[in-house]
């Protein structure tokens, strides 16, 4: 292992056996950190006022319906504490949905319903969720205890997006969706995010999900990847905009 006296800079070509790096080794090979993501990419493109289009996810679904883009069906959308008492009556019968804080973040804060048992439901892994535990979490949101910057907060109610076939042999009780990074209005780059049992269901990077990368193509209508070695295509037409974020760029989901 070689050590510079002026900088002490190892070579990992040296020390195979060594599970860190220093930053000037990853910059010589190319690797973003994410300081430089953040400054010379993120904030240099991005302009501080469009925040607000993508940070709100009511406001990105209506910009979104407005241009024609499928995205989830909204059931309702609560903004006060007093509607929390009469949920069960504002979802009426329905078995699925998903709760979600209108500015969060990360997954935090989002509640799958994949079944239901009188006054009480469950998840997509088959927990039990009693209602008095789903109210206090309604009164958590609006709270703004998963919000953007702490603030009050609102929350959506929606319709479930259950997984195409061609996915539900490789992930895990939730959804897999396909984020794509866009660099000046143009796609760049694009992964699959397939949950896993260790990320609990939830396809959050945050959450430990599996990654796959996904090539992209002009051939329209549809856009082509590559799952367990295999070339799959899935057209544009059936994909739905889960949420769009302004650091990353947009998250859809090919569902039914």
């Amino acid at each position: 292992m070689a050590v510079s006296q002026n900088r002490k800079t190892f070579t990992m070509e040296n020390d195979s056996k060594r599970f860190w790096a220093w930053p000037e080794e990853l910059h010589r090979r190319g690797i973003l950190g994410i300081n430089q993501r953040n400054v010379d990419f993120i904030l240099e493109h991005n302009p501080r006022g469009f925040y607000p289009r993508v940070d709100n996810k009511l406001k990105t679904k209506e910009i979104c319906q407005e241009h024609g883009i499928q995205v989830p069906e909204t059931y309702f959308v609560m903004t006060e504490h007093s509607q929390c008492p009469r949920f069960l009556e504002m979802i009426g019968n329905r078995t699925e949905f998903v709760v979600k804080p209108a500015t969060g973040a990360a997954g935090r804060g989002i509640v799958v319903v994949a079944g239901r048992l009188g006054n009480n439901f469950f998840s997509t892994s088959g927990r039990l969720i009693e209602w008095t535990d789903l109210r206090h979490h309604l009164s958590t949101i609006l709270s703004g205890l998963y919000s953007l910057g702490g603030q009050l907060d609102q929350i959506i109610v929606e319709r479930r997006i259950v997984s195409h076939p061609m996915l539900k042999s490789i992930a895990v009780e939730g959804t897999p969706d396909i984020r794509v990074i866009l660099y000046r209005g143009v796609p760049a780059m694009a992964m699959i995010r397939l949950p896993t049992r260790a990320s609990g269901g939830r396809a959050n990077l945050h959450k430990e999900p599996s990654l796959r990368q996904l090539s992209l193509t002009r051939a329209a209508p549809s856009a082509a990847f590559a799952v367990t070695g295999r070339s799959r295509s899935i057209p544009i037409r059936s994909i739905r905009l889960r949420e769009s974020n302004s650091p990353f760029g947009m998250k859809c989901s090919k569902g039914r």
